[in-house]
């Protein structure tokens, strides 16, 4: 069920910011956790092209 959902979007996501931060510390365990969870090949799933575009956006303001 997580690999067909919105839950491989969040963890590309939540890698993402991690790299950005430089948290590697955190990474290893995200790395592990995401094994776990999606098998061995979450790696493949989490860094296709798609999953590469996801990006944090900003909700626009209804005053701007």
């Amino acid at each position: 069920m997580r690999r067909q959902s919105t839950f491989l979007h969040a963890a590309a996501l939540a890698l993402l910011l991690m790299r950005k931060e430089g948290s590697y510390d955190k990474f290893e365990i995200m790395e592990e956790q995401l094994q776990e969870w999606l098998g061995d090949d979450w790696r493949d799933l989490v860094e296709t092209e798609d999953m590469q575009k996801v990006k944090k956006r900003r909700k626009a303001s209804i005053f701007s």
